[in-house]
């Protein structure tokens, strides 16, 4: 685990300009009462494993840059830093800010935007802003599109894991109370921006089965907000083309979307037209909502003529939380 610290000083700005770590916003009038107050914020990640336990399941799910804005309640920006070179095995990020400013006594509140691997969808220095207002950076409008989605779906292959534009990002938004004169301490949970889906076909039959329009209904959203929000739409349908599973084997696809509401009325359904066969995964506990950092897991078991067998589980990206009976 690294640790990674930042210091800010009521003199001896020309050191702290040399590391770019001062925001112009930062200097206060020379009246203001003045805490040395330190902040150690502990920015939590999946830790690795599978199913089962936490974490990562595919080296590009990893955290390995790590973006840490600090404002003031108003969007004054007071830090900017972007942490690279984060081991892969790492499951969390502490940041610490010493002699934080405090211009009264009593609490301060701080807003904390944390962006892990945003070389996924940041275009030059869009977010290297040292001073100014968060609003200037347009996170709470910031937007991945499909073209983004796309680009993560090809981190999963193992020719794109290694590669950091095709990293997974995670984010987080949360507000922190400092109490001068103290050592305070948060730990921010990061979330992934998309829901995943592990679908897996068995094939009990000798034979070879072809299944022709695998379909999830409703799940093909066109973008989704950098940072979690309130409410998101229903989307069109998700279509995995033909999944070929030879005889007495498994065939298994993983792929990444957007998160989803169902609109009054719809459901979500794998639906083939291998054999007219259809599941209702609404029903079965998947819910109306598939949201940002949940997977979807789906075992299906087959036989020469219709699914015998069927296995619902819901995570939250490492626990479960729901068990559905097999299907009848």
């Amino acid at each position: 685990m690294k640790i990674k610290t930042l210091k800010k000083y009521a003199g001896g700005m020309a050191l702290l300009t040399l590391l770019g770590l001062l925001p112009a916003s930062c200097i206060k009038d020379d009246t203001a009462a003045v805490k040395e107050t330190t902040l150690t914020l502990t920015f939590s990640t999946r830790a690795s494993g599978d199913q089962g336990t936490t974490g990562p399941e595919s080296a590009n799910e990893h955290m390995r840059t790590l973006r840490v804005i600090l404002t003031e309640t108003d969007g004054t920006i007071r830090y900017n830093t972007k942490i690279t070179g984060i081991p892969e095995e790492a499951t969390d990020q502490k940041v610490t800010f010493r002699e934080l400013i405090t211009v009264e006594d009593g609490t301060t509140r701080f807003d904390v935007y944390a962006i892990a691997n945003e070389e996924a969808f940041v275009t030059s220095e869009q977010l290297d802003a040292q001073s100014g207002n968060i609003s200037d950076m347009n996170l709470e409008s910031l937007t991945l599109d499909d073209k983004v989605l796309q680009k993560l779906n090809q981190g999963l292959e193992s020719d794109y894991q290694n590669n950091p534009v095709y990293r997974l990002p995670q984010t987080a938004k949360a507000e922190v109370e400092v109490i001068p004169g103290q050592e305070n301490t948060a730990t921010i949970q990061l979330e992934f921006v998309v829901a995943k889906v592990d679908l897996t076909f068995t094939n009990q039959s000798p034979q070879d089965i072809e299944l022709g329009n695998v379909t999830f209904s409703h799940m093909s959203v066109a973008e989704t907000p950098l940072f979690s929000g309130s409410s998101f739409s229903s989307g069109n349908d998700f279509n995995l083309g033909t999944v070929r599973v030879s005889g007495t084997t498994s065939e298994n696809r993983v792929f990444y979307v957007y998160e989803s509401q169902l609109s009054e009325g719809e459901s979500y359904v794998l639906s083939s037209d291998w054999g007219n066969n259809s599941l209702d995964l609404t029903a079965e506990g998947l819910g109306n909502t598939f949201e940002r950092g949940t997977k979807l897991k789906v075992n299906v078991t087959l036989n020469a003529q219709e699914i015998t067998d069927f296995e619902l589980l819901v995570l939250p990206w490492n626990e479960i939380n729901i068990e559905v009976p097999p299907f009848e």
